[in-house]
């Protein structure tokens, strides 16, 4: 049972903060620091120059620059770009300029000179300790460093070609201890930072002891930062950037200050801390006493306002507060109520051993949005890469229409020092006709005077150097006020499916036409009517109420608002009255174009002694003479009208029951 459940807490809360690698470290050791560095997964450009007396004697360039990532393979060129006169391939530590498929083979010139340059973007830490050919090479150029690049000039009567080759063996070697990265807005929220998006300057950036995240040790800002040390900004490659140098051995916590308006995305959830997870679910705190080693571990206690096996519970008994101890492996238990002499627990997680040295890492666990970074007291170390994803948020907006001013009325909450764009476009023409940008939110909402009609809009953040995404659109309307023309159709009446009719407006194109049920719920609409009268198409119910009202559509676009409408009822039940000479009669009902008759034969109790002694089922009058031939006795008597129209039979309600004798 407790390993089966120790499983299923190792899968629901596997430790996410992640230790940060250097980057070109081969060892799987996470803090094992380098002084040897490797070339794999750099970023290098190659550019190739030829200076001779057809050129003047100036150096011109012979082919196109390349740049390219390193890969980590073996013998595969890196620049495939210049395939058809050479290769090179960049490893671990070696450079290899092979010239096999120069064909035929090239000689050069009297004061002829070929050159070629690889520029290595090392950071501003590394630096080149030895550049040198390798035996294995058949040409012998001059080599040359200037910053991180690498030159290679083969002078006059060198020989390219016929399987020629330069080997260059290349040591690098770290200064001091760095940490840089850079800053970007991840406008699809992927964690990742894609060719379009922009890198962001002006972000805090700053430098934590693990022992002590509550105190910043050093801060940066990013922006425009020469990584490469070569006295210029690459703007593809140095923009956006931070750096923080001259570090003293310690772990750090590695964490930007967030900006309104924008949510961080890398480091992403895949780098969130279990103790922080743990944390903000228990309330674990430091209680000033940690009672080391009293079950005999060396654990040390800190105590939680919720129980962790509890946590799912529905029984609200559970989730008690409860005792957990973390062992110097960095195991927390939860506590069983166990003796000390018996000390047993649950395992919650597997957390950093760190945490058993500064409980503070788990009862004030730092935020999960941070890289952690080891640094080595024996040797320098450079982390590279700490990026930080952030993307600016869309801002949500309501939208009502004021139709006594035809204003859109558009209100939100804004976060100081960002303004928004407003898009709006008509949705019947498909064309924008406003867009108001850099819009400062105040204390009343933006109002936007527009004709009549049908629009839909767009709003988005604007820091004033990049937008966030337009959010999904809203539709809103400005109509004209509502007009009530209904003429005819709203009698109460068995009719139902009546004929509502109205009146002409001036410049309409169409009417529409809009039934509400008694709940107020649209029970039928009809649209885009070109004359003056429609029949409801849905039958209505007899005995409720509904409410009918028509708008106009006018051949401007605009159109009015539905009104308040007029009541329509589908109902009719007459009132039945019999003379002292058994001739029944009726009050006439509405919209009926026949009635029917129901007699029942009754006893001196007034039970019925025989049902339907007459039904008439089609009766055009609104009276009745009863035959001659009704045995004397006490009867009772209904009546209820009818429609029938188009092969359909509408039923109106039965009279009440009126008791006579004949």
């Amino acid at each position: 049972m407790l390993e089966s459940f120790s499983n299923q807490v190792r899968r629901m809360l596997q430790p996410q903060k992640r230790r940060v690698h250097h980057r070109r470290q081969t060892s799987t050791e996470a803090l094992e620091s380098r002084q040897m560095l490797t070339l794999i997964d750099i970023t290098a450009t190659a550019r190739a120059t030829i200076q001779s007396p057809q050129t003047s004697n100036i150096e011109l360039e012979s082919e196109a620059p390349v740049t390219v990532r390193v890969s980590d393979g073996v013998n595969d060129p890196e620049f495939p770009a210049y395939d058809a006169i050479f290769d090179i391939d960049i490893d671990a530590d070696q450079i290899t300029l092979n010239f096999a498929n120069v064909s035929p083979d090239f000689t050069l010139g009297e004061d002829t000179f070929r050159r070629f340059y690889l520029d290595l973007d090392l950071s501003i830490t590394e630096q080149f300790s030895s550049v040198s050919l390798n035996d294995a090479s058949n040409l012998s150029p001059t080599l040359s460093t200037a910053g991180n690049t690498i030159e290679v000039e083969f002078g006059p009567g060198t020989v390219l070609g016929a399987g020629a080759s330069v080997v260059i063996d290349v040591e690098t070697v770290l200064s001091g201890n760095a940490i840089s990265g850079r800053v970007f807005h991840d406008v699809n929220s992927d964690s990742t930072r894609n060719s379009n998006e922009e890198w962001l300057g002006g972000w805090v950036i700053e430098l934590r002891n693990i022992d002590d995240p509550t105190t910043v040790v050093a801060s940066t800002v990013s922006g425009d930062v020469d990584l490469n040390g070569d006295g210029f900004i690459d703007p593809i490659r140095e923009s956006g950037a931070y750096l923080f140098q001259d570090i003293a051995p310690a772990t750090y916590l590695v964490q930007e200050v967030p900006q309104a308006g924008f949510t961080e995305t890398l480091p992403s959830t895949a780098l969130q801390s279990t103790a922080f997870e743990l944390d903000q679910q228990l309330n674990l705190r430091d209680t000033g006493n940690d009672f080391r080693n009293w079950g005999g571990f060396q654990e040390r206690w800190v105590f939680g306002e919720r129980s962790f096996t509890d946590l799912n519970s529905e029984d609200p008994s559970d989730g008690l507060p409860s005792w957990y101890y973390v062992t110097p492996d960095g195991s927390l238990f939860q506590w069983d109520g166990s003796p000390r002499t018996a000390l047993t627990g649950t395992l919650i997680a597997q957390l950093n051993p760190r945490v058993h040295e500064n409980l503070a890492l788990l009862t004030d666990a730092p935020s999960p949005r941070q890289y952690i970074v080891d640094f080595d007291a024996t040797e320098p170390a450079a982390f590279t890469n700490l990026d930080f994803g952030n993307v600016l948020n869309p801002v949500e907006f309501t939208i009502t229409a004021d139709e006594f001013t035809n204003e859109l009325v558009i209100d939100w909450q804004g976060d100081p020092g960002l303004a928004y764009d407003i898009w709006i476009s008509d949705i019947r023409a498909n064309v924008q006709v406003r867009l108001l940008e850099d819009v400062v939110p105040g204390d009343e909402p933006t109002r936007v005077e527009l004709p009549d009609g049908e629009y839909r809009i767009w709003m988005r953040t604007s820091t004033g150097l990049i937008d966030s995404l337009w959010t999904s659109p809203q539709v809103s309307e400005l109509m004209r006020p509502p007009v009530d023309i209904i003429t005819g159709g709203t009698a109460d009446s068995i009719d139902a499916t009546p004929t509502i009719q109205w009146s002409a407006v001036d410049g309409a194109e169409s009417y529409a036409i809009s039934v509400l049920d008694n709940t107020g719920a649209e029970f039928y609409s009809a649209d885009d009517l070109p004359g003056l009268s429609h029949r409801i198409a849905t039958e209505l119910v007899l005995g409720q109420g509904y409410t009918v009202a028509v708008r106009v559509n006018f051949t401007d676009g605009s159109r009015t608002m539905f009104g308040e409408g007029r009541t329509l009822n589908v109902t009719g039940q007459p009132a039945v009255f019999v003379d002292q000479n058994n001739r029944i009669a009726w009050t006439a009902v509405n919209g009926a174009t026949g009635y029917q008759l129901w007699i029942d034969r009754l006893d001196d109790d007034g039970e019925v002694l025989q049902s339907q002694v007459l039904f008439e089922q089609n009766l055009s009058e609104t009276n009745f003479v009863l035959p001659n031939n009704l045995p004397a006795g006490n009867y009772s008597v209904w009546v209820r009208g009818f429609r029938q129209e188009a092969g359909t039979m509408h039923f109106g309600e039965w009279s009440e029951r009126v008791r006579f004798t004949n």
